[in-house]
């Protein structure tokens, strides 16, 4: 079965559209981004659950060792004691994305082996901004705005 690919906004693309869409330069939204994450994680580290209104919460758990099967070997093994996160989104995160669900059509697929070609950013832009205008144009195409 094959995976499929879902495409994310990485730290450079979330920074430039919160600089867009703020007064803020991309040096403060950067130190911003930095602080929040840092928080958070130190916040997780110390086994207390981060909430954020309107997203959900993240909260550690700690998975308890125990008796697992190889599954090349078939041999038991002892599976360690492990550290995680958990996310719970929050019920207006929950109905923003059962509404973007059913709104959004399925997308065009291509023929098998051929892939887009590639496209270079004019000189002096940024990258990051480029995606990000990309990704909102075809947003609004999709919602009709």
């Amino acid at each position: 079965m094959a995976k499929k690919s879902i495409e994310k906004i990485n730290k450079a693309e979330l920074i430039a559209l919160v600089t867009q869409r703020s007064t803020l330069s991309k040096t403060q939204v950067t130190e911003i981004y930095e602080l929040i994450v840092d928080e958070m994680g130190r916040g997780l580290a110390e086994g207390k659950p981060v909430g954020l209104s309107n997203f959900g919460v993240l909260r550690p758990v700690v998975r308890k060792a125990r008796t697992g099967t190889s599954p090349s070997t078939g041999e038991r093994i002892t599976i360690h004691e492990s550290h995680t996160v958990s996310f719970k989104p929050s019920p207006n995160l929950r109905k923003r994305l059962k509404a973007t669900a059913h709104a959004s059509p399925a997308a065009p697929k291509r023929a098998p082996g051929i892939k887009a070609p590639a496209k270079r950013p004019p000189a002096g832009s940024d990258p990051a901004i480029e995606k990000v205008q990309a990704k909102q144009a075809r947003d609004d195409k999709r919602s009709g705005a």
